[in-house]
């Protein structure tokens, strides 16, 4: 009787401190894709661009990868004047999420520094529909309005010119 008491007590005691133990910490950032995402954003913050780039690069292969890893890479790109890639990822983002106004405003700036006015007038006019706030006064200078048409008016006639003076005879 007194094996099994110290059997209950032990196994209580055992209980007891695993339920008050924290967590394990995840030392592996690789093995959660979450916390590489996140160390890639405080590296950015701090200036480490080469440690954030290959991060993000690393996760954007996942065709799954989440939005902010895209956003965040092609932003990247786009300040290292790496147009194409900055394109390529924003159009990924545009293809999850047709109407997101910022991703299209971004797309819509890439495209107009590639030389793809018809694009960026496109991309910034479908960004315009969906953005409020700043975003959308920003746009508004971006995005030409389609001018009136002019109501139609009467041929114009020329000025009539004097007959010439006959001199008197």
């Amino acid at each position: 009787m007194l094996m099994a008491g110290a059997a209950v007590v032990l196994a209580v005691f055992i209980v007891a401190s695993l339920a008050t133990r924290e967590a394990p910490i995840v030392t592996n950032i690789d093995a959660d894709p979450n916390l590489k995402l996140g160390q890639a954003l405080v590296d950015l913050d701090e200036g480490r661009r080469d440690a954030a780039r290959s991060a993000l690069a690393t996760l954007a292969i996942d065709k799954a990868a989440p939005s902010e890893v895209l956003a965040a890479l092609a932003k990247m790109h786009y300040q290292d004047r790496r147009l194409a890639e900055a394109e390529a990822l924003l159009e990924r983002l545009v293809e999850r999420n047709p109407t997101e106004p910022e991703a299209l405003a971004w797309l819509g700036l890439v495209q107009a520094e590639r030389k793809d006015l018809p694009g960026a007038k496109a991309s910034f006019g479908r960004a315009l529909q969906g953005a409020r706030g700043d975003l959308a006064e920003r746009l508004k200078w971006l995005v030409p309005k389609e001018p009136p048409v002019p109501p139609t008016a009467p041929p114009r006639r020329s000025p009539r010119r004097a007959a010439p003076a006959t001199p008197p005879s």
